[in-house]
């Protein structure tokens, strides 16, 4: 338990630890009616980093959840090496861009699916629009 508690406080995985209540705590509200799922497609354009399709929060949440997961993991597998000093500092700043790019390319595989799905169902309704106009 005091590795697991370690990784979570410790760098990189204090970067996404402190991320996951917001999240949480956006989802909780969309799910009492507080916020829309779609409240920051307006402000951002998930396109821009290749996560398009899907609303906004949705991709930074699937970014923030699996580089949680894939940093604590990596923690604790470095935390398990002899590395100390410059050596462990690297390979914690290593750990942190990986776990990104880790993220990001998860993210991206599990939104395009839905993003496909959500583009048909957008044309379906355009086209019902169109027939019934």
């Amino acid at each position: 338990m005091g590795e697991f508690l370690r990784a979570v406080a410790g760098f990189p995985g204090i970067l996404f630890s402190a991320a996951l209540p917001v999240v949480l705590c956006f989802w909780l509200l969309v799910a009492f009616g507080g916020a829309d799922a779609e409240s920051f497609d307006s402000d951002a354009d998930a396109r821009a980093v290749g996560l398009g399709g899907v609303p906004v929060a949705v991709a930074a949440s699937s970014v923030t959840v699996v580089g949680w997961v894939t940093s604590l993991v990596g923690s604790v597998l470095i935390g398990r090496t002899a590395l100390t000093g410059l050596a462990h500092a690297a390979a914690d700043v290593a750990l942190l861009l990986l776990s990104l790019l880790i993220a990001w390319h998860v993210t991206r595989h599990l939104v395009r699916p839905l993003a496909k799905g959500r583009r048909a169902k957008e044309r379906a309704s355009t086209l019902g629009d169109t027939a019934r106009g």
